[in-house]
């Protein structure tokens, strides 16, 4: 038995229609990891860019801003799911000090200086909405 589509002129038979149907799955699936990798590469650097832009600045040059990358940790293999980190390379001791605050050698505390968390709630939403945005434009 055969089944025809009159709008494409695709035909195929009931016994072949798993397989078509498996093959079609497959190739969403592959157009669905690559636009969620570039959608995440391109988040990924927007929170490092906005880290830059955001985080404390000494007189000196503001080192610390400077250092902030965005790196795929996973997914460089075929098959991985794809992962990006958000990380400051030069300074990583200082991130949780600046962020939350510490003690000083008189007993005292220092403020803190919230930078990291307003950038990974924006991070968080724009990733989601990439990754909707990806399942729904994958066979466009």
């Amino acid at each position: 038995m055969r089944i025809e589509s009159v709008g494409d002129g695709m035909s195929i038979s009931v016994d072949d229609m798993g397989n078509a149907i498996a093959e079609m799955l497959s190739e969403y699936q592959v157009e669905v990891t690559k636009k969620i990798d570039e959608s995440s590469k391109a988040v990924a650097n927007q929170g490092a860019k906005k880290l830059k832009e955001t985080s404390p600045k000494t007189p000196k040059g503001g080192n610390y801003a400077k250092s902030w990358k965005a790196e795929k940790t996973s997914g460089k293999n075929v098959g991985e799911d794809p992962a990006y980190t958000i990380y400051n390379k030069n300074h990583y001791r200082l991130t949780h000090l600046l962020e939350h605050g510490h003690a000083t050698p008189n007993g005292g505390r220092t403020r803190a200086i919230k930078h990291i968390q307003p950038v990974e709630q924006a991070v968080i939403m724009d990733y989601e909405n990439a990754v909707e945005e990806a399942i729904k434009n994958a066979t466009e």
